[in-house]
């Protein structure tokens, strides 16, 4: 799937997954423990990733569908070099992953921020989204 095969409102809600890259940076670098929760008992950082889930099952977006995921990335390849190669609907089965893994082993998600993965796929997204709106408007 391109983001031309998605409707303006879920087009929208991937914009919307895309504009939590800086927040997840605060994340990685460890710049939210000084900053107050607006829910007392929750962490920043765990208030922001189930911000970012409730964003991504709102569209719904998930797709449990793994296959590719567990076979991974060529021999050849890193997990970050793949990422800059894979399409749309991998991107969202890689999330889709990192949440329910995360509901099943706790910390999960925070290990995919620290490790960058979380980036590179919002990279990817964004990277994704752009060139399809790019063509779409050279289609017209």
């Amino acid at each position: 799937m391109s983001i031309n095969d998605y409707t303006p409102h879920q087009a929208n809600g991937l914009a919307e997954l895309i504009a939590f890259r800086p927040a997840f940076s605060l994340i990685e670098t460890d710049k939210l423990n000084h900053i107050p929760s607006k829910k007392k008992k929750i962490h920043p950082a765990k208030e922001i990733t189930d911000r970012f889930t409730e964003k991504f099952c709102q569209y719904d977006f998930a797709d449990t569908n793994y296959d590719i995921l567990q076979t991974g990335p060529p021999e050849i390849e890193t997990m970050h070099e793949w990422i800059e190669e894979i399409n749309l609907t991998t991107v969202l089965q890689f999330f889709t992953y990192i949440i329910w893994t995360d509901r099943i082993e706790d910390g999960y998600f925070f290990r995919k921020i620290k490790d960058k993965t979380v980036e590179k796929l919002l990279i990817r997204l964004d990277v994704l989204i752009n060139d399809g709106q790019e063509n779409s408007v050279s289609n017209k």
